[in-house]
């Protein structure tokens, strides 16, 4: 089954763009979950620093 090399790189470019897009969101929602559990965590330690010293 002959393919066209236009129809092979037509594909390699769409191929292309949604790998970029899924590693783009990954990276947003990995920031974003990161950035609430780390807000988690200091809030937690502020709490606790606070309680320990007075």
């Amino acid at each position: 089954m002959p393919i066209e090399a236009e129809a092979l790189t037509t594909g390699g470019i769409i191929a292309l763009v949604v790998a970029v897009l899924l590693a783009l969101v990954g990276a947003v929602l990995g920031g974003i979950l990161g950035m609430r559990y780390h807000r988690k965590v200091d809030q937690y330690g502020a709490d606790h620093h606070r309680g320990g010293d007075s």
